[in-house]
């Protein structure tokens, strides 16, 4: 094999694994580390311990990560008046969630609800965050002790 074309097919490889890399990053980086149970239905909450983002010695972003059971999805959808269209493949919800550690509050930036095959089934961007209290024995209290110093 000439030289050129050893070099070519090198540059090409590195080129495209180092594209797969920056492209899937995400999953590279995710930690999921348990936080709570609500022990109305036995659904475990987890945050992503490697992708919490420090705004001030205060302020945190996390993800967390949940599954619903599917009754109780479709049921709350429908009480909402969302669509359950597709909804029967539902695996898991992702939140994007902003802890203030020293207020004990917490907002809901974001949330998007995944089927089986890792499609997006549903998701929404909140506006005009308005902070909720972080009660006691709630699972938001579980992340606040899980993040927060």
């Amino acid at each position: 094999m000439k030289r050129s074309t050893f070099l070519k097919l090198f540059l090409v490889s590195v080129v495209l694994l180092l594209s797969i890399f920056i492209t899937n990053n995400k999953v590279f980086s995710e930690n999921w580390v348990f936080f709570a149970t609500r022990t109305s239905n036995n659904v475990d909450f987890y945050y992503d311990k490697d992708d919490i983002m420090n705004l001030s010695p205060e302020i945190k972003r996390v993800w967390t990560k949940y599954s619903e059971p599917l009754k109780e999805m479709l049921e709350h959808r429908i009480k909402i008046g969302a669509s359950i269209s597709d909804f029967s493949s539902y695996a898991y919800t992702l939140d994007f969630l902003e802890i203030d550690c020293k207020k004990k509050q917490y907002e809901i930036i974001n949330y998007t609800h995944y089927s089986k095959d890792g499609e997006t089934l549903d998701s929404s961007e909140k506006e005009n965050l308005k902070p909720e209290s972080i009660r006691p024995g709630s699972i938001m209290e579980g992340l606040h002790k899980a993040i927060c110093p």
